[in-house]
């Protein structure tokens, strides 16, 4: 929700595509990315939040799941992942 793969959600917005999918580990701050991507594209309201958090097997074989059934085509995907260390 924040860095290169936010920016990249902006600009991917701003060419108004016919629907956006903004996949998040944080449900509550992919609801304020989704605002700020249509605060910034004057607008864009085509934005979907779906949660998926990939270390979980779980979470992440519901998402694959549920795109399989209601994700439709991909044109554009655009993978970014975080790099911690401690």
């Amino acid at each position: 929700n924040t860095g290169l793969g936010f920016e990249a959600t902006k600009h991917s917005a701003a060419m108004n595509p016919g629907r956006l999918i903004l996949a998040c580990r944080s449900e509550s701050k992919g609801r304020v990315a989704v605002d700020e991507v249509e605060a910034a594209t004057a607008g864009y309201a085509k934005t979907e939040l779906w949660h998926v958090d990939l270390p979980e097997f779980k979470s992440a074989t519901k998402f694959a799941d549920r795109f399989e059934r209601n994700g439709g085509r991909v044109d554009t995907l655009i993978a970014n992942a975080d790099v911690t260390t401690r």
